[in-house]
């Protein structure tokens, strides 16, 4: 199945990103790293830009973070990845933590956004930002994301990425629909369509709610998963609850999905149900019991969504499947046991009592 992952991988994966992504926004973790992030430059001791000069030297021409070698100078041999193209009026980032035996080369950048660079590599950790905060550095990396600068585009969607949709939904008065459509029309990466699509279903109108279902069809058509997840997250936000009776009916009830169009479909739900907005909480929860009864071979694909949210009402199902003789998927199994587990210890055995034995 074109860019589905298997339900064993996504059960894990999440059970992972969970731990350490708090609220952030489960669509785009999945992408690949573009480039240099943010956390890059936030860990790193020293950072500096350099430029070749004649011989086996580089010349530091602006300091990002930390102290400049008090010669003005860094020797080539003393740096990692060093081989990265310059063009005229680029330089190279260098990083460097206490523990590196050496500088590590990070790409080429006009030395001209020296100033972006530093203001990224001593920014507050996101978690230590208050929500307004947090909305106010999201916006300010708007601009970066089609920046000529692969560097900046790089940290900017690395750093939109792991923002959660609530804060992606407060950038809705700096969206411009139509710059947004040019972007998917222009992109090449599927990666940052994810990004682009959620970001249209917050900024769009009816139109773009049509043409994103267009697409729905079309993918599920030929069983290609890879955007379905996104389309449908944005899809929601523009027609409202009223579509969730067209989930349930054509996604969530149709035996034919394959596991990787219904693990994009209810990462689509997670995303809305974190946000508790347009798709109330209890909705989603509420195609997440008819997913555990219609698919109960892969009915703990949600059990890590429902313990997030601190929902233990699926306890009594998850028992009784865990005791039944219906095949399921191994990592799904795990997950339920997981959350039965989980459960046990918020309700401090009271809901709960203890866990069967289950072979």
């Amino acid at each position: 199945m074109n860019g589905a992952t298997t339900p064993r991988a996504a059960v894990f994966a999440w059970l992972l990103l969970a731990s350490v992504t708090a609220n952030a926004c489960p669509l785009c973790l999945g992408a690949f790293k573009l480039g240099i992030s943010v956390q890059d430059l936030t860990s790193a001791e020293r950072a500096i830009l350099v430029v070749p000069e004649a011989g086996d030297r580089l010349r530091v021409v602006a300091s990002i973070k930390g102290e400049v070698p008090p010669s003005g100078f860094v020797e080539k041999s003393s740096v990692l990845k060093s081989s990265t193209f310059l063009k005229p009026g680029q330089a190279m980032l260098l990083l460097r933590e206490p523990h590196w035996s050496a500088w590590v080369g990070f790409g080429a950048i006009d030395p001209a956004y020296a100033d972006v660079l530093r203001m990224h590599a001593t920014i507050t950790p996101p978690g230590d930002l208050t929500p307004d905060e947090r909305a106010a550095y999201v916006a300010s990396l708007l601009p970066y994301l089609r920046s000529p600068e692969p560097m900046l585009a790089s940290i900017a969607h690395g750093e939109m990425s792991r923002t959660p949709y609530a804060v992606m939904r407060a950038l809705k008065p700096k969206l411009d629909a139509q710059t947004i459509r040019r972007w998917i029309a222009d992109e090449p990466l599927v990666q940052r369509l994810t990004l682009y699509y959620l970001l249209l279903g917050i900024a769009g109108d009816t139109g773009d709610a049509v043409d994103i279902e267009n697409r729905i069809e079309s993918a599920l058509s030929v069983g290609d998963a890879t955007l379905i997840g996104s389309l449908l997250a944005a899809d929601l936000e523009l027609r409202g609850v009223n579509r969730m009776v067209w989930v349930d009916e054509h996604l969530i009830g149709d035996p034919s999905r394959t596991a990787g169009e219904m693990e994009a479909v209810l990462l689509a739900l997670k995303v809305q149900g974190d946000a508790d907005a347009v798709i109330p909480r209890e909705r989603v929860i509420e195609s997440y019991r008819l997913f555990i009864g219609a698919r109960k071979h892969l009915a703990g694909l949600v059990a890590p969504y429902l313990a997030q949210w601190g929902y233990w009402e699926a306890v009594p199902e998850y028992t009784r499947l865990l005791r039944s003789d219906i095949e399921q998927d191994p990592s799904a199994r795990y997950a339920m046991m997981v959350y039965l587990a989980q459960s046990r210890h918020a309700n401090d055995g009271a809901a709960t009592g203890a866990l069967p034995a289950f072979k």
